[in-house]
């Protein structure tokens, strides 16, 4: 059941971060430093595999981390939307990799061979606040995907811009925590 005060809540809560994101991105962005800060968590991972995404709109540039994570020899995977099921998995990326666009106009992967379970994934989001959750798009597709990979213990780290963190978020029961948030400039463990 909707909790429709909470849906409303969102629904102008995205309105307002997708106008400020617009706005300020671009000076933000300049001082985009997300790939050092990343370092410490990659370090603990025991996969070769992390799940990215390619930014879209003013979205923190994936560019410097997915370019740093092929420097370590990393394998890098993206979400693909699987439009009969409403939901995610992810598949190989590669700098040769073709990527279409979906319905949201966001790149994905074309060839789907073998769905990849990476051990760490970053998480796009509208807003998060310090105890880890986040505000995305309204999908649901990664709160989805967490909670059917709940037993695979997945690191999830939220990657947006400082200045989208917020106070307080709606959350709903179906919502899944963020273990770490990562911006341009710092990488903090959610409390």
């Amino acid at each position: 059941m909707i909790n429709t005060e909470h849906h409303l809540e969102k629904k102008i809560l995205r309105k307002f971060l997708i106008n400020r994101r617009n706005h300020l991105s671009r000076d933000y962005e300049e001082k985009n430093m997300s790939h050092v800060h990343l370092r410490p968590l990659l370090n603990n991972i025991n996969s070769d595999y992390v799940g990215s995404y390619i930014d879209y709109n003013s979205e923190l540039s994936t560019n410097a981390l997915h370019k740093y994570l092929i420097e370590k020899n990393l394998n890098i995977c993206l979400p693909k939307i699987d439009y009969q099921t409403n939901e995610i998995n992810f598949f190989k990326y590669s700098t040769g990799t073709k990527l279409v666009k979906n319905k949201y106009n966001i790149l994905e992967p074309e060839i789907t061979n073998e769905i990849i379970f990476p051990k760490l994934v970053l998480v796009p989001l509208l807003a998060f606040n310090e105890r880890g959750f986040r505000l995305g798009y309204g999908g649901g597709f990664y709160d989805k995907y967490f909670s059917f990979q709940e037993e695979k213990e997945i690191i999830k780290v939220g990657l947006g811009f400082s200045f989208q963190n917020v106070y307080k978020i709606p959350i709903e029961g179906h919502d899944q925590k963020l273990d770490w948030i990562l911006t341009e400039s710092y990488l903090y463990k959610a409390i």
